[in-house]
């Protein structure tokens, strides 16, 4: 780069960049800044979130069909890598999770030098429960027996996948007549591309201080996914050749069609965002309209609620366990918040998501402790437990009262034994998500209505106390157009009046700030020393 700097065909400063780079990450790995506390914490989120759970690891076998296939596909033909994967899969289940058992020659050869690189072995899990290199020694190597054990089940099914497609791949790239070199590289690409490169050294720089990586536990999936869908569409208009340019676009619209099979249209990117950009500009104040939900209806009334839902949702919503949250693309950047949220309790569900799943841990907490308070204990102790345990207690909740919501009105009031199990093992009942869906759908409408119904009143009641005209002839005009629209909701003259009339005495009844009737007066001498004699 020196040596070129004055060269006009040469980016200097671009490969400066590069070189500034490479140091920097040199210098954190030779010298790891690891904090005993941010070791502790993630670990903890790992056991809270993941650790043991059954769901979060037979998920994650579905990422060699969501994202490691259609890549393969691309590159080899789908046909072709269909057939390698299944070869390779049942090769991999008949060895107990080990492949090297039925391999041979240079197929053993590669395998081995892969494990000896970390390609097969260095995983997600591993990596979430501090096992990875570059951990603390100080706290990782007395907490080490504890997060082998409990990223057992997680980790044992990333390393199915490593292998499978590993193997498949090497497979399909010796089939193209390539030497052993050049084949053991590609299926290495084709491994890391469909399941990621885990190790330390790949992470970036900005998820690697302690206070990243409390901060972003669990990002590093997302950020990857994000780099893998952006350069597959980046190379499909820019890659230098005309095959290369074809192998993105298939790889992409590989991707995108695989997360829709069983995710739904709902968990491909940017939907929900463009669902609530189109509900922004089609409702108003009086009509609420909601993109998404005005989008099922139409379709449940043509195609019917099951195809609809499984068009929305994914297939397994055929099924009594739902898996679409859980392999959705659609909120790796912005989080999923709860539906029907607005205005401050939306910011906050924002705000808390914005903290990480460590902070989340202790909001759980705090609501369990509150729902225990108001008398909901069971409920109370499930909201503050872990995953693997969360999962059975809700289970045994469906069991024994259906799904209810806190005030005991029923959901669904007989949840299947298939959902049951499936919710004991961290799947969601697919016929309680729908239910809860369209209830959300039905209360976000009334709660915006009557929101709507309650802040005209008010204007009109304020304007009439001010004795502003104008602004009451206003309001009313507003009144009658939401009156026009909403019928059942209809605001006459009384009763705008009796809201008028309720607001100006509470006013006149009001004493240092305070509304208090004449037979509780005596209560305000308990605030007697902030108020003048």
């Amino acid at each position: 780069a020196d040596q070129r700097k004055n060269d006009n065909l040469y980016d200097q400063p671009v490969a400066q960049a590069v070189i500034d780079e490479m140091n920097s990450r040199h210098e954190s790995l030779m010298s790891p800044d690891s904090n005993p506390l941010s070791s502790a914490l993630t670990s903890l989120g790992f056991i809270y979130f993941l650790g043991l759970s059954v769901a979060s690891g037979a998920v994650n076998l579905l990422q060699t069909v969501l994202v490691a296939y259609p890549q393969m596909g691309a590159k080899w033909g789908f046909d072709k890598a269909f057939a390698e994967l299944n070869k390779a899969g049942l090769q991999s289940i008949k060895g107990g999770n080990d492949i090297s058992k039925s391999l041979q020659g240079d197929e053993l050869k590669a395998y081995n030098e892969a494990v000896r690189r970390g390609v097969i072995d260095v995983t997600q899990a591993h990596d979430l429960a501090g096992i990875a290199q570059g951990e603390d020694s100080g706290v990782m190597w007395k907490l080490r027996p504890i997060m082998r054990w409990a990223s057992f089940i997680f980790h044992q099914a990333e390393r199915f996948n490593r292998e499978v497609t590993f193997v498949a791949s090497y497979r399909l790239a010796k089939s193209t007549g390539v030497s052993h070199n050049i084949a053991f590289e590609q299926a290495m690409k084709a491994t890391y591309d469909g399941h990621f490169d885990y190790s330390s050294g790949n992470r970036p720089r900005v998820m690697q201080g302690n206070v990243a990586k409390v901060i972003l536990l669990f990002k590093q999936f997302g950020q990857n996914m994000i780099y893998t869908m952006l350069r597959s569409l980046h190379q499909t208009f820019k890659a230098e050749t005309p095959a290369a340019r074809k192998e993105a676009f298939r790889a992409l619209t590989g991707i995108m069609g695989a997360h829709a099979v069983f995710a739904g249209t709902l968990g491909l990117p940017l939907i929900s965002t463009l669902l609530g950009l189109i509900s922004f500009f089609g409702g108003s104040d009086d009509e609420p309209w909601d993109a998404e939900t005005a989008l099922k209806n139409n379709l449940s009334d043509v195609l019917g609620v099951t195809v609809t839902d499984v068009l929305m949702n994914g297939v397994s919503r055929v099924t009594p366990w739902d898996i679409s949250g859980r392999v959705s693309i659609n909120n790796l950047i912005v989080p999923k918040t709860r539906e029907g949220l607005e205005g401050e309790s939306k910011a906050q569900a924002y705000m808390s998501a914005a903290i990480g799943p460590i902070g989340g841990i202790f909001i759980n907490i705090l609501k369990g402790f509150s729902e225990i308070a108001d008398g909901h204990g069971m409920r109370g102790v499930e909201t503050m437990s872990p995953t693997f345990l969360r999962g059975p207690l809700r289970a045994i909740r469906f069991a024994d009262e259906g799904a209810q919501d806190k005030t005991g009105v029923s959901i669904q009031d007989d949840v299947g034994i298939a959902a049951i199990l499936g919710q004991a093992a961290g799947f969601a009942p697919s016929d309680v998500r729908l239910a809860t869906e369209g209830r959300s759908a039905v209360y976000d409408l009334q709660k915006k209505l009557d929101n709507r119904r309650s802040s005209l009143m008010t204007k009109f009641a304020r304007a009439k106390l001010d004795d502003d005209q104008e602004t009451m002839n206003e309001a009313w005009d507003e009144i009658e157009k939401f009156n026009q629209a909403n019928p059942s909701r209809r605001i006459n003259r009384i009763q705008a009046m009796q809201s008028y009339k309720k607001r100006k005495k509470r006013i006149d009844n009001a004493e240092h700030g305070m509304v208090v009737t004449r037979k509780k007066r005596e209560d305000l001498d308990q605030g007697r020393f902030a108020f003048s004699e």
